[in-house]
């Protein structure tokens, strides 16, 4: 019969490529309210999606499908998320997107419109930055990923074995083995740093802006 030929030559040489869910799928989408301008009660709606780094912002949730977001904001490690300032912002279920980079630190207030929305979009949020805690580097960019196929091909040897190496599919049950392997005080510290020191953002009483480390 036909003989296939691997030289492994002693040892295997791989090469694998991760590709975060965070910048595939929306982490969670739906409406929220966006303050605007320099009229603390001049407020817009949008159809919002957290997704790749950013929550883009379309005006209704059909153009989400067709059109290029109307706004991004970036949520990436450099951003802080924290309870909107009551002094400032008298909307309920209100937050502050704070993003800190070359150009600057940008605010951004939004709103729920009600508590379980609000309740949705944090735990989106703290999902979404967790993520990119974890994977590190790999939320840097999209790594191009060949899925291998199905069918056997004859071998003929073109390039080392390193190149013809397909990259494997990303497991879903990744995220959750890494999270596991963390203690519960070093993930709260990480949650901590990243969305500032509020512990909560749940239409709780009160509340400052975001802190600074």
């Amino acid at each position: 019969g036909q003989v296939h030929e691997l030289p492994l030559f002693g040892h295997y040489c791989c090469r694998v490529a991760a590709l975060p869910h965070c910048l595939t799928q929306p982490t969670v989408s739906g409406f929220l309210n966006l303050q605007e301008g320099e009229d603390l009660s001049q407020w817009r709606q949008y159809w919002c999606c957290l997704k790749n780094l950013q929550l883009a912002c379309w005006a209704s949730q059909d153009d989400a499908e067709v059109c290029q977001p109307l706004l991004t904001i970036p949520v990436t490690k450099c951003t802080q998320i924290s309870d909107a300032d009551p002094t400032s912002c008298e909307r309920p279920h209100a937050f502050v997107i704070k993003t800190v980079n070359m150009d600057g630190i940008f605010d951004h207030t939004l709103a729920a419109d009600t508590k379980e929305d609000l309740n949705k979009w944090w735990d989106g949020f703290q999902q979404h930055l967790l993520d990119q805690a974890l994977w590190k580097h790999a939320c840097d960019g999209m790594m191009d990923l060949r899925i291998p196929s199905s069918r056997r091909k004859t071998f003929v040897r073109k390039s080392s074995i390193y190149d013809e190496t397909p990259y494997i599919e990303p497991d879903t049950s990744s995220e959750g083995s890494v999270v596991s392997d963390l203690g519960s005080d070093q993930l709260s510290q990480m949650l901590h740093t990243l969305m500032g020191e509020n512990n909560q953002l749940k239409g709780g009483s009160g509340g400052g802006a975001a802190s600074h480390s």
